[in-house]
């Protein structure tokens, strides 16, 4: 074979496209398949409202970009506001806005967090599995959690649009206790998911 088919080979050798592979080890996440930040959040159903047990926890695709969200963590539902009623002082004429705006949110979303989480539990299941398999195309895990990033991105996005909504029914005073109540419940979150780390890490 002549030098200049030598190269000519090579170069087609050179521009095949390169599947790309992960190895999938214990600590994989959703995280993996998307280049934004994925934020995991407890979602209450009817439910497990009911019976005052959380749900599982869906994937949701939230960035957290500015200090306000990195204090306060994810935007909460409505239903958090409502749970502070007595602490913050809402009125019943904010009250009822509120739970209106509650009702509203269940109805037109409870569905939609519903499909989230069988979702997120079928994404769980694949990855599960590739764990037993050394090397998984990055394009099959990106396929497997493109329904949760879809319905988790749409859900978060409305709760914001809810929440932001909600604020502006409480007066300057209202929003500052609530900023605060924001914080405090994050930081216990996280304390907490930090023990249950150190947990399983023993």
């Amino acid at each position: 074979m002549s030098k200049s088919r030598k190269t000519i080979n090579a170069a087609n050798a050179g521009s095949k496209p390169k599947r790309r592979w992960l190895n999938i080890g214990p600590g994989i996440v959703l995280a993996l398949a998307i280049s934004a930040l994925i934020g995991s959040q407890w979602i209450k159903t009817e439910v497990a409202a009911r019976r005052q047990t959380p749900a599982p926890p869906i994937v949701e695709r939230q960035v957290i970009s500015s200090s306000y969200e990195e204090k306060s963590g994810p935007t909460p539902e409505v239903g958090f506001i409502i749970d502070r009623a007595a602490k913050l002082h809402i009125t019943d004429s904010q009250l009822t806005h509120l739970k209106a705006m509650c009702a509203q949110w269940r109805k037109f979303y409870g569905p939609k967090i519903v499909a989230a989480n069988r979702a997120a539990e079928k994404t769980n299941s694949y990855l599960a599995g590739a764990q037993g398999r050394q090397r998984t195309p990055v394009a099959q895990i990106q396929n497997a959690a493109a329904p949760v990033i879809a319905l988790s991105g749409e859900i978060s996005s409305a709760r914001r649009s809810y929440w932001d909504r909600a604020i502006k029914i409480l007066t300057p005073e209202q929003r500052k206790e609530l900023q605060s109540e924001r914080e405090a419940d994050w930081a216990a979150r996280q304390e907490a998911l930090a023990r249950d780390r150190q947990r399983a890490g023993k």
